[in-house]
């Protein structure tokens, strides 16, 4: 049947007043099953992707009521601790609890020597302790331990390499030969648009390598000598070469050499060379002079804390000598008093003597009990001198025995002479050296 006119032919959409019209075949067979073939893929596709997106969509979090944030604060301020891997040794774990004057404990006597502590002091101490760190809230093991002496800091100050911190070792380091090599290989192949029968490959293949090595060596007078070698290599299947591969090299010396700054052996061995890879930072590098001068630094350093370590041990002996000698007098002093008191109590039970009055059974009471405290107090101090004597050595502060100096003080006469004491300073003297 003819189409109406004006009508195009096909069933071609066009708009009449707002809406869609075309025209409407008779359906077959064949079209039905299309369209529902269609339809069914369709659905299946949107089905698909509805389940996928339930299955993989981000699960929102929601609250009934207000968001309770408390475990999230609890999360955000826990502290982690460290765990340690190494167990403690046991004269720490194993160690006695420091003694009081309320203790009754008959503990060992172990007489030492000052040659003794001061063996023990020197052997024990790895971190160098002083006096003054003991019971003081500043003590800098605590506060700032990067300061604290120890054995180490000489190594350190030896082995070190950055900026500003190098050792020897790393300061000649910049007068060694370098050798630096490199190797790049790429490969590119880009398809060709044409017949497989123009004798013409389907793709256009470049292959390409670079090889590099140099010899650099830098001299004590600021000079800078390098050699290097680089070969290029490329290959390729183009027409219209005669070989498909090819080998480009050189070979180059070069030797520099400052006019000004950075120039001679004095300048170099002092500031070192100058770096060609920083002229971003100012000032100059540590040479061999400077390094060697900071080593020399870092031993005083570690010889006025071993100094200083030694006269803290030497004193706290004498010290410890002398608190026992108080305690001592105060047991003597105390038990004198208590024989007063006990002769005036007995007086008193009996009625009295002639000239004898009750205050006094009470002064030598009071006396008694006035030597008896000052006893006890020389007994803790005796105990905290101690602690601090074991802490200097490096010993535990309990270990079921208490220290006791054996050495006696010179008591001779010692009068120094005025112009050796002088030379000795000067000479000895590690704050003078640096």
């Amino acid at each position: 049947m003819g189409s109406r006119a004006g009508r195009p032919p096909g069933g071609e959409h066009f708009p009449v007043l707002g809406t869609a019209m075309r025209r409407r075949n008779a359906p077959s067979k064949d079209s039905s099953m299309a369209g529902q073939r269609s339809s069914l893929l369709f659905g299946c596709a949107i089905a698909v992707s509805f389940f996928a997106g339930c299955i993989a969509g981000e699960k929102s979090l929601e609250y009934l009521g207000e968001a309770q944030v408390d475990h999230y604060k609890a999360v955000a301020a826990e502290i982690a601790y460290p765990h340690q891997h190494e167990p403690h040794p046991d004269a720490v774990r194993m160690t006695d609890a420091p003694r009081t004057v309320w203790d009754r404990n008959h503990d060992e006597v172990r007489d030492i020597s000052l040659q003794e502590a001061l063996q023990i002091a020197l052997t024990n101490n790895s971190v160098i302790r002083s006096r003054a760190q003991f019971l003081s809230p500043a003590n800098t093991i605590y506060t700032n331990s990067d300061l604290v002496p120890s054995i180490y800091d000489p190594a350190i100050q030896a082995s070190g390499f950055l900026f500003f911190g190098r050792g020897l070792e790393s300061a000649l380091s910049a007068f060694d030969a370098q050798l630096a090599t490199s190797m790049f290989w790429g490969r590119n192949e880009v398809p060709l648009n044409v017949p497989p029968a123009a004798g013409v490959p389907s793709a256009a293949v470049d292959e390409t390598g670079a090889f590099s090595a140099a010899l650099t060596k830098q001299f004590a007078s600021g000079g800078l000598l390098s050699v290097a070698h680089t070969m290029n290599y490329l290959g390729t299947n183009a027409a219209g070469v005669m070989f498909p591969s090819s080998y480009t090299g050189t070979l180059r010396a070069e030797y520099r050499h400052p006019l000004w700054a950075g120039a001679g052996s004095e300048f170099t061995r002092i500031a070192g060379p100058i770096a060609q890879g920083f002229r971003g930072i100012t000032g100059t590098d540590q040479g061999v002079v400077i390094a060697r001068i900071n080593q020399d630094l870092s031993l005083a350093d570690f010889e006025a804390s071993v100094r200083n370590l030694v006269k803290d041990v030497e004193d706290l002996y004498w010290e410890l000598y002398l608190k026992y000698r108080v305690y001592d007098t105060a047991v003597t002093a105390r038990n004198s008093a208590l024989v007063t008191w006990r002769e005036a109590k007995a007086k008193l039970d009996v009625g009295g003597v002639q000239g004898f009055r009750p205050a006094d059974e009470a002064q030598a009471r009071d006396r008694y009990f006035e030597t008896r405290a000052a006893a006890e107090s020389a007994l803790a101090d005796l105990y905290t001198t101690e602690i601090a004597f074991r802490r200097l050595l490096g010993m535990p502060v309990n270990d079921g025995t208490i220290l006791r100096p054996s050495d006696e003080p010179v008591t001779a006469e010692f009068v120094p002479d005025w112009k050796i004491c002088l030379v000795e300073a000067l000479t000895r003297r590690v704050e003078l050296r640096k």
